[in-house]
């Protein structure tokens, strides 16, 4: 009895159709990785809930990695689909797409949490210096004695 090691297993249907599906994993593991900024946005909001709109340097720490998360990962997109791609030469446009548009939603749920802390000018009363006075449409005095 001569027990050696095989690095290659012989060739059989059931070795060729677990190919075929190894091949077809790399868009559904695309999509997944698309929708893994989706995955965070729950979380985020429960965690925008529980800070409340008081400016605290734990708040403001907290927005600012809503922002700075979302857009590294916008930065290391190609980084992030470049394993994918390593398997095969498809582009995966469409799920990159769709990596961009749910971090740029995480960068809005910021910056909604920003306008309700106060933070983003978005009232009149913010730009109450910038406002030309009202002309005023009579005038009034105070009864003078003579």
């Amino acid at each position: 009895l001569s027990l050696s090691f095989s690095p290659r297993p012989p060739a059989s249907p059931l070795h060729a159709s677990s190919l075929h599906l190894c091949s077809s994993r790399g868009p559904q593991r695309a999509w997944n990785i698309a929708l893994s900024p989706a995955k965070a946005i729950p979380m985020n909001m429960l965690m925008m809930w529980m800070m409340g709109s008081s400016l605290t340097i734990w708040t403001i720490m907290m927005v600012g990695m809503m922002f700075v998360t979302p857009v590294n990962s916008m930065l290391s997109m190609e980084k992030t689909f470049a394993r994918l791609n390593q398997d095969s030469n498809e582009s995966y446009l469409w799920q990159k797409c769709l990596f961009v548009l749910m971090n740029l939603l995480g960068v809005a749920l910021g910056m909604y949490k920003c306008a309700s802390m106060g933070l983003i000018p978005n009232t009149p009363s913010d730009w109450l210096e910038f406002m030309a006075p009202g002309e005023r449409a009579e005038y009034s005095s105070p009864g003078l004695a003579f």
